[in-house]
């Protein structure tokens, strides 16, 4: 696999027996969400993720040499965080529109003497795409949101709709020829007010 860019602080630092590292997911829900698997907040790219403790998991990124679009499930607590705030992600979620909205996610690795590498060097995207669902799980004891995501290029070879012409008509409906005569009829329309 390719360095990705990685600087050389980094690269060492990943190569050790020993790596320290946390999670920082950014949600593009309503104003936005950041958060953190992190026991303090981080501040990346002018952002402040928090550790409200509402990142609880996400699956495993695969990477392999075939063009697949990856799905991951991301798992959010949907009770309100322990700041009192009303960041209860399960309310935002009902509300919101929040398919097709981003989902990023970052891997902030930290020296072996558990400081912070600078930031232009110690974080590394490891996931981008789009939220395809919502589910809300609750019980009497708790209550969690599963966000499933898809790889940014799950629109790829998408075709959003047809144009009004006769190759993409006949794409369509193979025998159909009332297109062809689209052009003459458009002419005889006369609006009147």
């Amino acid at each position: 696999m390719a360095n990705r860019g990685l600087t050389g602080t980094l690269l060492t630092e990943v190569q050790k027996k020993a790596v320290t590292y946390v999670d920082l997911v950014f949600i593009d829900v309503n104003s936005g969400y950041y958060i953190t698997t992190h026991q303090n907040p981080i501040v990346y790219d002018s952002n402040t993720y928090q550790p409200f403790g509402q990142l609880l998991s996400f699956d495993t990124i695969e990477e392999n040499i075939n063009f697949e679009i990856p799905n991951i499930k991301v798992t959010v607590s949907g009770i309100p965080a322990y700041d009192n705030s009303d960041n209860n992600f399960a309310t935002t979620v009902i509300g919101a529109d929040y398919t097709d909205k981003d989902v990023k996610i970052y891997r902030k690795y930290f020296n072996a003497d558990g400081s912070e590498i600078s930031q232009d060097e110690g974080v590394v995207q490891i996931f981008e795409g789009i939220i395809q669902d919502a589910t809300i799980l609750a019980n009497k004891e708790t209550c969690v949101v599963e966000l499933t995501t898809a790889s940014h290029w799950v629109d790829f070879d998408r075709q959003n709709g047809r144009f009004t012409n006769e190759n993409s008509q006949k794409a369509a409906f193979s025998g159909d020829e009332g297109m062809q005569f689209a052009r003459d009829v458009q002419k005889e329309i006369e609006w009147k007010a």
